[in-house]
C-alpha cells in the first residue's frame, strides 16, 4: 500500500469503484506478482503507475510497516507492505479502479475508510 503525501500533509486516497472496498477510500496498492518474483518495492512502483499514473522509483519509497491479515472473505493470508511517498506529483484524478484525491489525514475523514485500514 502506498501512502502518498502532498506539501499540506494530505494523503492521496482512492474511492474504490470495485469490491471489496466499493465506495470506500483507501490507499493505492495491489498484489505482488509472485509468479515472476516481483519484490514489494517493484510492486509498489508498478501499482503507483497503474492506479495513479505516477512514476515512482524504489528510492522514492520508505517502508513504514508490514501488516499480516486474513485475505478478503477469509480466502488467503496476506502480508501488506506499507510504503510512504513524500514526493507527490499531479495525477489524472481517476482510473478504472476509482477516483482519487488528496484528503486530510486521519481521523478527519475516517468514517469513509475500510475498517481494516483506519
Amino acid at each position: 500500500m502506498l501512502y502518498v503525501f502532498d506539501d499540506e500533509d494530505r494523503v492521496l486516497l482512492m474511492e474504490r469503484a470495485q469490491e471489496p472496498n466499493l465506495d470506500l477510500w483507501s490507499p493505492c496498492g495491489g498484489k505482488l506478482k509472485t509468479e515472476i518474483g516481483e519484490s514489494p518495492y517493484a510492486c509498489a512502483c508498478r501499482e503507483a503507475l497503474e492506479e495513479l499514473g505516477m512514476a515512482v522509483s524504489p528510492s522514492d519509497l520508505h517502508l513504514t510497516g508490514i501488516v499480516s491479515e486474513s485475505g478478503y472473505a477469509g480466502q488467503a493470508h496476506w502480508l501488506m507492505f506499507l510504503f510512504e511517498v513524500r514526493r507527490a506529483e499531479s495525477t489524472s484524478g481517476a482510473s478504472s479502479e476509482g477516483r482519487f484525491a488528496f484528503l486530510p489525514t486521519l481521523p478527519a475523514c475516517a468514517a469513509s475508510y475500510p475498517s481494516h485500514r483506519r
